[in-house]
């Protein structure tokens, strides 16, 4: 058996240190071969570090002038890929950088973060034995950022505590709900109950200020919230959210509880 890679964010950590591992590099490979800059949204602790093997600052100027640099440089840069938890923050730290591909909604990348049952069951397969599966089901899968909510993912940071603990919690939200959050929906007056059945429209996810972010967006961006399904075509298109899982659920009703207590 192989050890468990909670929290571990470096490719050469996990091969050398005999952890285990969900080979993401076909996606790696598709996107060298089909394109040059990209840019992909996910919400916390679900993989993004690991799979750029990098971590970025929270120092907006710097990173502007990094993106400068990289616009001016095209012709000498053969590829690049940004990642990030909210798209929110795109317009005004990317205002440099305007030619990124976004690929967080392409269904050809809906996995690229995020352990499918079939990466459950061929890497932890040992981990596995005397699970209940539709608990952890219940509990741990549901993420999806295709439009028709079709290949479910399951965050690979809760995941691996759960297996670690064998505990059924909300492990990736343990440290905690950022507190804007809660703020803004408690502001807003959001009930919890009518999240799980929420039809939004495109324009919903296209306000990037915080501020004026609709409740849907920054749900959506940060993980509470998952795509269930979609309705029309086009500039009609809705999307159904729901709630990915009863992790994501009770954390958040906990936070509002708090909050508003």
């Amino acid at each position: 058996m192989s050890k468990l890679p909670a929290g571990i964010q470096t490719f050469r950590e996990i091969r050398e240190g005999r952890f285990y591992y969900v080979d993401k590099t076909d996606f790696a490979r598709r996107l060298v071969e089909e394109g040059k800059h990209y840019f992909l949204s996910r919400p916390r602790r679900f993989g993004k570090s690991l799979f750029v093997d990098a971590l970025a600052a929270d120092n907006r100027d710097f990173l502007r002038g990094v993106y400068g640099v990289v616009k001016d440089c095209d012709a000498h840069i053969r590829f690049s890929f940004f990642t990030g938890m909210s798209k929110f923050s795109k317009v005004s730290v990317f205002s440099d950088l305007n030619n990124l591909t976004d690929i967080t909604l392409d269904e050809r990348f809906a996995t690229v973060c995020g352990y499918t049952e079939e990466d459950l069951d061929a890497v932890f397969a040992p981990e596995l034995r005397g699970l209940d599966r539709k608990a952890v089901r219940d509990w741990y899968n549901g993420y999806s950022w295709r439009a028709d909510g079709e290949e479910k993912v399951y965050n690979p940071y809760g995941m691996l505590l759960f297996l670690r603990s064998r505990e059924f919690k909300p492990h990736r939200f343990e440290t905690g709900t950022p507190a804007f959050l809660a703020r803004t929906l408690l502001d807003r007056q959001v009930a919890p109950a009518a999240l799980d059945n929420l039809v939004v429209g495109e324009a919903d996810f296209a306000a990037f200020d915080i501020e004026r972010a609709a409740t849907a967006a920054l749900l959506f961006q940060t993980g509470y919230l998952t795509i269930r399904g979609r309705e029309g075509e086009a500039e009609d298109r809705l999307y159904r959210l729901g709630y990915p899982n009863r992790e994501a659920r009770l954390r958040l009703l906990r936070a509002l509880r708090r909050r508003g207590a």
